[in-house]
């Protein structure tokens, strides 16, 4: 058989595999597109915020477009093109670790909600936006709250509850993407994503 053959269903194998590999990773029809996707900073769904705000990613990109000139149309322009795409995703991909988090704690409970906006918390910052309240967690942790498929990220800011079986004490706003502020209470898991 000759070579290029060889290559040809090599490539096509290969392909097949990515593809297979990149339907694993999404989960399905209503599924969140990236597994684990609490374990992330926010930023990185935030809307219109790609690996382009990234000086160094930039960078990169702009290195591998160099090295790489455009071919002149035929079979090697396909191949290419196929392969420009490959480095596209594979930014992409560095840009998802840019923002990933690994656990360094993990607790369950119950959440309440507070709101102290505009006042100082125990950890000496001004209470805005989305905070919280821990009893021992560092101050100025980001913190991942899921309340079943619902999560919010928050910044530890204050201290406390000091209410048995509850874990984390929520600002208002932040709660309220948990739950509605009637509720009061709901059972959460909080990770520590980074200290």
């Amino acid at each position: 058989m000759p070579r290029s053959h060889t290559r040809s269903r090599l490539r096509t194998l290969v392909s097949a595999l990515l593809i297979a590999c990149l339907l694993a990773v999404g989960g399905g029809v209503g599924a969140h597109p990236i597994k684990y996707f609490w374990k992330y900073d926010p930023a990185l769904f935030r809307t219109g915020h790609t690996w382009k705000d990234h000086p160094d990613l930039r960078a990169r990109h702009t290195s591998w477009h160099q090295s790489h000139p455009k071919p002149k149309p035929g079979k090697r322009a396909r191949w290419r093109k196929r392969h420009q795409a490959f480095h596209h995703r594979s930014i992409a991909h560095v840009h998802q670790k840019f923002h990933y988090h690994d656990v360094i704690r993990k607790q369950a409970g119950q959440a309440s909600w507070y709101d102290l906006q505009g006042k100082q918390g125990a950890c000496g910052v001004k209470l805005q936006g989305l905070y919280a309240a821990h009893k021992r967690w560092k101050c100025g942790s980001l913190v991942s709250v899921r309340a079943g498929d619902r999560y919010v990220h928050v910044r530890i800011a204050d201290r406390g509850p000091y209410v048995d079986g509850r874990v984390i004490d929520l600002s208002k706003q932040a709660f309220e993407r948990l739950a509605p502020s009637s509720k009061g209470v709901v059972d959460v898991e909080i990770y520590q994503l980074e200290g």
